[in-house]
């Protein structure tokens, strides 16, 4: 593995040395840990809120904008659908 050029050093991976260090991956081991752990809980927040809009997506009050009823409804349905499967995959990697 060569070090990467100085322009775009990656401060996880510094000097000229070819391997990280056992310390340096810990820490980006941890970082993923963490930016994945967060990502499942965002997930989790745009499933729920999809699930409440289509509860209530019927209403005719609900619609003032440019988009139809439809349009949003399918919105919705694929964040559930997508997200959801991308929320198992993440659990699998924790």
């Amino acid at each position: 593995m060569r070090p990467l050029p100085a322009a775009v050093a990656d401060p996880l991976y510094p000097g000229p040395h070819p391997k990280p260090t056992a310390a340096e991956l810990t820490r980006v081991l941890a970082v993923g840990h963490t930016v994945m752990h967060q990502m499942i809980a965002h997930h989790e927040n745009a499933v729920e809120m999809s699930k409440s809009l289509l509860k209530f997506a019927d209403k005719d009050d609900m619609f003032h904008g440019p988009h139809s009823k439809k349009q949003v409804k399918d919105l919705a349905t694929t964040i559930i659908n997508v997200q959801s499967t991308q929320i198992a995959e993440m659990v699998l990697c924790e």
